[in-house]
């Protein structure tokens, strides 16, 4: 198992900062941090310089977390891989086997069996399989 398997598992993406969802964020956290830092131009009645100072502080929030975007997608991931090598969790092998009574796979000397009863459905992706076990057998 590697990295990405660990993140499809634990995350359902490999992405761990969606850009939307980062931007976005950036994005609110600097409109309240520009609201709270220019009340003072918005109380003297210099409605103009403070729409500028918030939309310039929103703008360059969004800005400048799209172009951390990848660095800290970067970090992040190594972060996640340090993690996972120290535990010795990743670069291990899968062994699997499909015979009469199912599928098992083994990871780490433990073994995980599937009966062709409990499965719900098989799915191919570009040569990968996804086996959805069902939660009721």
């Amino acid at each position: 198992m590697e990295l990405d398997d660990h993140l499809d598992i634990l995350h359902r993406s490999r992405q761990l900062l969606p850009t939307g969802v980062t931007v976005a964020s950036a994005g609110l956290a600097g409109l309240f941090v520009s609201l709270i830092t220019n009340c003072d131009k918005w109380q003297s009645g210099q409605f103009a310089m403070f729409a500028i100072y918030v939309g310039a502080t929103v703008i360059v929030c969004v800005g400048l977390s799209y172009l951390l975007l990848s660095p800290g997608r970067t970090l992040l991931r190594s972060m996640y891989r340090r993690r996972l090598a120290k535990a010795g969790l990743i670069g291990k092998p899968v062994d699997s086997t499909v015979d009469a009574a199912g599928i098992s796979y083994t990871v780490l000397g433990q073994t995980v069996t599937c009966t062709w009863d409990s499965l719900y459905a098989i799915e191919e992706d570009a040569g990968t399989f996804y086996f959805w076990m069902s939660k009721t057998v």
